[in-house]
């Protein structure tokens, strides 16, 4: 396990719609913040479902910052992204890689990232700490698994696969 590095997940929300004044003057966190302060209750997170990190996230930060936003689970982080890209809510925290795509074509902006330090993938975007909550941080990680007794050849061949693929640029 000592291998295993945790990743940031990144705070973003949609940046177009027409529809959610919060959303066209939310430029920071803080913004958020203020919007969900002065209209309790009528700004929407949609999380990855109950019980998975970007919920948990969410609601630490409510706790953290005495916001009050409704949650929305969804069965998944696509379903949470479709409807914050349609505008069913106003925003979520997901990965940082979920949402890269969307946060470089500006259809979403990234508000803040939920590690300790900025991360080397998105240095530009700063974490909560800096920001608002000055004790949160939240962070995900991914594993490969195999089967029970898949044979060291094997384990190995795909140890290697894996390890080029994350050496690539796209990937990085």
């Amino acid at each position: 396990m000592e291998n295993i590095s945790p990743g940031p997940s990144c705070h973003i929300i949609k940046t177009d719609d027409a529809d959610h004044d919060s959303e066209s003057s939310v430029n920071s966190v803080n913004d958020l913040f203020t919007a969900a302060k002065k209209s309790p209750r009528k700004l929407f997170y949609g999380a990855s479902g109950n019980g998975g990190g970007p919920p948990s996230s969410d609601g630490d930060i409510q706790e953290g910052t005495s916001i009050d936003i409704k949650h929305v689970p969804y069965r998944g982080s696509a379903p949470a992204l479709t409807e914050l890209l349609d505008g069913q809510t106003d925003t979520m925290v997901d990965t940082i890689s979920l949402v890269r795509p969307y946060v470089t074509s500006g259809k979403m902006r990234a508000l803040a990232q939920t590690g300790v330090k900025r991360s080397s993938y998105r240095p530009n975007i700063p974490t909560m700490r800096e920001v608002e909550a000055s004790g949160y941080e939240a962070s995900s990680w991914l594993a490969l698994a195999a089967p029970a007794g898949t044979s060291a050849a094997v384990v190995q061949k795909l140890n290697v696969a894996v390890n080029d693929v994350l050496k690539t640029p796209t990937v990085r």
